[in-house]
């Protein structure tokens, strides 16, 4: 419960002042930069390269799911680690849409988006899950990484 309420308190903070703006052409841009980062990440999972999926995440990741809620994943390597978990589970035909990209000054930026594909269920049944999440980026050197990210499943489902 405490990080849904620090996800929403982040939330208000980030996106009220965008509400009703129309985006920057830094803001266009970077949401091309994002699109382009979700496509390579639905790569990664068509290869089965765990690695590849865990490298678009800063050293020092927080990921958390909201719904089901569980406890957050912290740094590359723990996320590293979960997408493996992922792709032995069956994860496949992944695809992602950046909604809304926002430059919050030199080196951060804030999305939200959502993705949807399929996994193996526990009696081995594939299972379409759709996501919507919200991620804060931090630029590293020329590379732009996803330094924290909250999603939840649509509809929420235990």
């Amino acid at each position: 419960m405490k990080i849904i309420s620090i996800v929403v308190v982040m939330s208000l903070a980030v996106i009220s002042p965008a509400v009703g703006q129309q985006p920057s052409p830094a803001d266009q841009e970077m949401m091309k930069v994002r699109q382009a980062m979700t496509n390579q990440y639905a790569e990664a999972i068509a290869r089965n390269d765990a690695a590849a999926m865990a490298d678009h995440y800063t050293a020092d990741v927080v990921t958390a799911s909201l719904c089901p809620e569980s406890p957050p994943v912290v740094g590359r390597e723990a996320l590293a680690k979960r997408a493996q978990a992922s792709l032995k589970a069956g994860i496949r035909d992944y695809s992602g849409k950046v909604k809304e990209m926002h430059l919050l000054g030199d080196g951060l930026a804030w999305s939200t988006g959502t993705s949807a594909f399929t996994i193996t269920d526990k009696d081995g049944k594939p299972q379409q899950v759709r996501l919507n999440w919200l991620d804060m980026l931090r630029r590293e050197g020329t590379v732009w990484r996803v330094s924290f990210q909250a999603f939840a499943r649509v509809p929420c489902s235990p």
